[in-house]
């Protein structure tokens, strides 16, 4: 009995990890070639985790290259920080508009140091 439960739980992480593709966590759009059949690559709206990753001490102001006063933040990686709108190249979450102020509160209050 326990090894067909075992045997299960394998079986099922397997059928898993396939449906998933073995994604190494990229964000893919599907579009069709020149010969109409589907092909995948990486969207215009993502941006590389070198890119958009702040090491600390984060220097929110130096983000803020058009000097607006706004800054995109992802709100479930804070220190993945934009000056331009577009997707988390970590979690596929938008980015979403704050202030310098707010982008600094948000990475100290969740364990950030910022410059």
């Amino acid at each position: 009995m326990k090894q067909w439960v075992l045997l299960s739980l394998v079986a099922l992480f397997l059928c898993i990890f396939v449906a998933c593709g073995g994604s190494n966590g990229e964000m893919e759009t599907q579009s069709h070639g020149e010969d109409g059949m589907p092909s995948m690559q990486k969207s215009d709206s993502m941006k590389s985790l070198e890119e958009w990753v702040r090491s600390e001490p984060v220097d929110v102001k130096a983000v803020d290259v058009n000097q607006d006063g706004f800054v995109y933040q992802d709100p479930m990686d804070w220190n993945i920080i934009a000056d331009e709108e577009g997707k988390c190249p970590k979690c596929g979450m938008f980015l979403v508009k704050v202030t310098i102020d707010e982008a600094v509160k948000n990475l100290t209050d969740n364990g950030y140091t910022v410059q």
